[in-house]
């Protein structure tokens, strides 16, 4: 049960803890509830590290595995894109099994198709990342293979390529926030999604920063009891989230110094999420329901 009388920054680290026992009394293959926290149980909430996701999971013994991925290229990246987008591993499975991927030249038009063909007739993309609408009404499946995928990391490619020399996150999610239909958000997804590739191995800012995104706002707001829209520049933002990642990894434990400042971004989105409901102030969109499809 995540304590309500305790200090903000110590209470988002006991949300973490409680968050990170539920995720590993469920691996030992405990029996539910594994937790007293009655807003836990009842809403969907992601791990501590995107890594423990399921859809992370899945990527990184299915698709991330492949030797496609050793050399840096157009198709990989592409892919790797593509991936985040959609999130929705069957779709992602009927892309590879319809020989779409590996290829050392993405069709993304033929991927496009399939997407909007599933979207017909079945479930395609999950909730978790927001695709916008596209321009005049198109198919969305296209649209997102062929101009957020295709054309507009097509043309960022040889930046963004001599980017992924640096090592290091922050220089190519630069990059991909400049290009059309991108934003911090998805960007930072994706790079991370990278580090589990040879594309961006280790990267050397992995503890020391993070993007700012919408949810990771409010919640490092409420833990420092500023208003929720307060704008941080981005020196002050991460040396928040290390001074929080300090707190989290000394709670957790030696086997967790590997967290990065992406885990706790993420965090503090899921926590914002919390007290949302506890404060009585809305609630997450997705109730807690076990993930039988794959």
């Amino acid at each position: 049960m995540v304590p309500r009388s305790r200090p903000a920054d110590v209470r988002f680290v006991d949300f973490v803890a409680e968050r990170e026992a539920v995720r590993v009394r469920r691996a030992a293959g405990q029996p539910p509830p594994w937790t007293d926290d009655e807003i836990l149980r009842t809403y969907r909430f992601t791990n501590i590290r995107r890594c423990y996701d399921r859809v992370s999971l899945w990527l990184r013994e299915r698709v991330y595995v492949s030797s496609a991925f050793a050399v840096p290229s157009l198709s990989a990246f592409q892919f790797a894109a593509l991936c985040r987008w959609v999130n929705w591993p069957p779709t992602l499975a009927a892309i590879m099994e319809a020989g779409l991927w590996p290829a050392e030249h993405l069709d993304l038009v033929r991927i496009g198709r399939l997407l909007d063909r599933r979207t017909r007739d079945g479930k395609t993309w999950t909730g978790a990342y927001l695709i916008r609408a596209t321009p005049g009404g198109g198919a969305k499946g296209r649209f997102i293979a062929e101009q957020v995928v295709g054309r507009a990391l097509r043309r960022a490619w040889p930046e963004i390529q001599f980017m992924l020399l640096t090592g290091m996150r922050r220089p190519v999610w630069r990059v991909l926030v400049d290009c059309n239909h991108w934003g911090s958000f998805m960007a930072g997804q994706v790079v991370d999604d990278l580090t589990w590739t040879p594309l961006l191995v280790a990267p050397k800012d992995d503890k020391t920063w993070a993007p700012q995104g919408p949810g990771s706002l409010r919640g490092l707001n409420g833990v420092l009891g500023l208003p929720l829209g307060t704008a941080h520049e981005e020196l002050a933002w991460c040396e928040h989230l290390i001074r929080l990642r300090g707190m989290v990894v000394e709670r957790l434990g030696p086997g967790y110094d590997d967290m990065t400042l992406m885990d706790v971004q993420n965090q503090l989105c899921e926590a914002d999420k919390h007290n949302r409901v506890r404060l009585k102030q809305g609630r997450p969109r997705s109730l807690y329901r076990p993930e039988t499809a794959y």
